[in-house]
């Protein structure tokens, strides 16, 4: 299209007819349910003679919405980014819909009578921060031969938020063809109100933000504080489902703007023995984007890409290991963070983290010299009482001087439900039908925002929410959607709507809640026995319901961990280890050595979450999962994530048989010791002399009672209990046959 205009912008009539012509075939490929995602003058051919067009290369499109949250190198993004929505830049937080393909085609049209795109620039993240935040020059200001009316059109398509361009290539389609009517009969364009027949039988959600206007604020001025040096933990809490995530997705923009680097990740409930998931995957995003500007380690993969062949790393003890991990994360990530980069990290559902990475937040945030860092937790405040590990590792940073600013969401006030339906069904909020169905609405959901959105969708979905093509409004029964009793839990709702899906879909989304609620594809293959591209068509219904999304081409994701919990609940709790057993016997039974070493902490997990199958299986199978146990605790203390190894030390005992000292004496010995070490590392000294005690009663020789004392003695010096510490490395240099005069 570029090349068939190219020195032709004035030629209005030649470019509404062909415009017309490529909105009808978008018209087409949109009722044909598909979104093309790379609308541009160069997937556009044009033969003026005939006046025909054909839009090509449909690489990147899809049958349904995506979600796209990237905020990599834009090199990294897909279709051509002079075109591109702000929504498909990843740093939005909204999903990328049909109306993608309208903003793209108002960039093709101002590209094609302005002579250039909207947003010029050889930087482009420039282009990034002008598709999301800057406003184009008014067309007729470049071009004086483009009408108006017509640069009013295109002006409308380029909007930010998708809910004010054209709703439907059909609406945009009837308003071109007025302009050519008008132009061929006199010329001119004459005004006239615009998408007077715009209309959609698709329900959208709007895609803002209600009532968050303060919080908002409060965000972005974290950020421009850390942004100019201050390093800071913003919390965000409120009960599941009030918003939170989508709040703290507002900072995308600013980020962009400053240059900043965004990495996100969060805990899962359902697998809290993986030590530092939510932060080894937050470090690894970034050091990915930098690799994308600029062979695996013990911690982090792809880190040596960046940083080089490092030398083996001597072993040490624990505490010295500890002290170790300490410095070098304070080290790199100190290098990180700088005036031209600032960084900013998302770690969501901190309620569900294990104190290893509370301890790691602890350390981050206590950087000497540190700034340019922002780091937002979110969490469900209904789920931290006072006992909780994150309420003593918050007081620590407060005690450590860490500056700590909390924003508490709430449910959403009748007047913001108010105002998103009437947004929704484009109708006046201030109206009484739309007054009576929020009345319904907040009575069931009492404003919980998820809650709120899934029950208009759940209408909409079941007819009870229809629209009325003739009339060009939506219309429906408040009667017959009260005699409905639709449910007041959402969780039921959610299993209402996982229920409906086919079978074979179901069973896909049961195995994903068990992997977690962002789930690896190649994990999914191997534990479904099913290729990607299966199971890609068996989640398209659910994809396409917002039930599940695609991160990438690697990553699924649940759209709210009320999805994952509801497909869980759908398992009872004998499938539940049923279905553990299976993806832990299946990644164990198919992976390589190498790749069992990368999915220990899964593979152990899933067993665990099926103990009592195995407390029925054969011994080998028993020593088998004892044995992995004991490997992730070493793995975890390794890391310095002593807690996490203690539960795994405490997994493994707990699968001992009675005598295990007569029948397994080096196995048992070893998880006794680890125990004896890792206990005391982790501050429960109590525990450390219980297991010094089981140690000293059964270890068959002196040397390996020897090795417990060394710990006792740190653990009485420790309790600042000096006396008794000699005392004890008196009686183990007396079992080494050294006896020494005692005080």
């Amino acid at each position: 299209m570029a090349e068939a205009f190219k020195n032709k912008q004035n030629d209005i009539e030649d470019f509404l007819t062909i415009a017309i012509e490529v909105t009808k075939v978008l018209v087409e490929i949109h009722e044909a349910g598909v979104i093309h995602k790379d609308i541009s003058p160069f997937n556009i051919l044009v033969n003026l003679q005939k006046r025909k067009v054909k839009i090509i290369d449909f690489g990147i499109s899809s049958k349904s919405r995506t979600k796209e949250i990237d905020l990599s190198h834009p090199q990294n993004l897909q279709g051509t980014l002079s075109f591109s929505s702000p929504e498909q830049t990843g740093r939005m937080n909204k999903s990328v819909d049909y109306r993608t393909d309208l903003y793209s085609l108002g960039a093709t049209f101002y590209a094609i009578l302005a002579g250039k795109p909207p947003f010029v620039s050889a930087d482009a993240m420039e282009l990034v921060h002008a598709h999301i935040a800057k406003l184009p020059d008014p067309l007729s200001s470049i071009n004086p031969n483009v009408p108006s009316t017509l640069s009013l059109i295109i002006a409308k398509l380029l909007e930010k938020n998708a809910e004010n361009r054209y709703q439907s290539a059909f609406g945009l389609q009837f308003d071109l063809e007025k302009c050519l009517q008008e132009f061929q009969k006199n010329g001119a364009i004459k005004d006239f109100a615009l998408a007077d027949h715009d209309y959609s039988g698709i329900f959208n959600i709007p895609q803002k933000l209600y009532g968050r206007e303060k919080e908002i604020d409060q965000i972005l001025e974290s950020f421009d504080r850390c942004a100019d040096g201050d390093t800071k933990l913003l919390l965000v809490s409120g009960y599941s489902g009030t918003g939170k995530t989508a709040l703290v997705h507002e900072v995308h923009r600013p980020i962009t703007l400053r240059r900043g680097y965004y990495a996100e990740w969060k805990f899962d409930q359902f697998n809290k023995s993986t030590p530092y998931s939510a932060f080894l995957k937050v470090f690894m995003g970034l050091i990915d984007l930098f690799l994308l500007e600029k062979e695996e380690t013990d911690l982090l993969p792809n880190l040596e890409l960046l940083i080089g062949k490092q030398p083996e790393i001597p072993k040490l003890g624990g505490e010295e290991s500890q002290r170790r991990f300490n410095y070098l994360v304070q080290k790199f990530f100190r290098a990180l963070c700088s005036k031209d980069h600032p960084i900013v990290f998302f770690i969501d559902d901190l309620q569900w983290a294990d104190s290893s990475s509370l301890q790691l937040l602890n350390n981050l945030l206590t950087l000497p010299e540190g700034g340019y860092f922002l780091c937002i937790g979110a969490y469900r405040d209904n789920e931290v009482k006072e006992g909780h590990p994150l309420i003593a590792s918050l007081a620590n940073l407060e005690n450590a001087g860490v500056s700590i600013e909390t924003i508490t969401i709430s449910n959403l006030r009748k007047q913001d439900v108010q105002h998103l339906i009437g947004d929704a069904l484009k109708l006046d909020p201030s109206s009484n039908e739309v007054n009576l169905l929020t009345d319904l609405v907040t009575s069931k959901t009492h404003g919980n925002a998820f809650f709120t959105t899934q029950f208009l969708l759940s209408i909409a979905e079941s007819g009870l929410l229809h629209f009325d093509a003739k009339a060009r409004k939506w219309t429906w029964d408040i009667d017959k959607i009260k005699a409905q009793n639709i449910t007041d839990n959402v969780l039921e709702l959610m299993a209402d709507k996982v229920l409906k899906l086919p079978s074979d879909a179901q069973e896909v989304l049961k195995y994903a809640a068990c992997l977690g609620n962002t789930v690896d594809l190649d994990m999914l293959t191997i534990v479904s026995k099913s290729s990607p591209s299966e199971n890609e068509k068996k989640l398209e219904l659910a994809i396409k319901e917002g039930l599940i999304f695609k991160i990438n081409d690697k990553q699924l994701k649940f759209g709210h961990d009320r999805i994952q919990q509801a497909v869980y609940s759908l398992l009872d709790d004998q499938a539940k280890k049923n279905t553990h057993f299976k993806i832990g016997t299946l990644l164990h039974d198919i992976s390589s050595q190498e790749q069992q070493e990368l999915r220990l902490f899964d593979i152990v997990n899933h067993f665990n979450s099926a103990l009592e199958l195995f407390k029925a299986s054969s011994k080998n199978e028993i020593l088998t999962l004892i044995n992995l146990n004991v490997k992730a605790a070493l793995k975890a203390k390794l890391n310095s994530a002593f807690n996490v190894a203690l539960d795994y030390l405490h997994q493994a005992l707990n699968l001992l048989p009675d005598n295990s000292w007569k029948t397994h004496y080096e196995l048992t010995y070893n998880i006794y010791k680890e125990l004896n070490e890792i206990s005391y590392l982790c501050g429960e000294y109590d525990l450390t002399d219980k297991y010094f005690d089981e140690i000293n009663t059964n270890a068959t020789s002196s040397m390996d009672k020897v090795k417990a004392y060394g710990i006792k003695i740190n653990s009485f010096k420790a309790k600042n209990n000096l006396p008794a510490a000699i005392d004890t490395g008196l009686e183990a240099l007396e079992l080494l046959g050294i006896k020494l005069p005692r005080r």
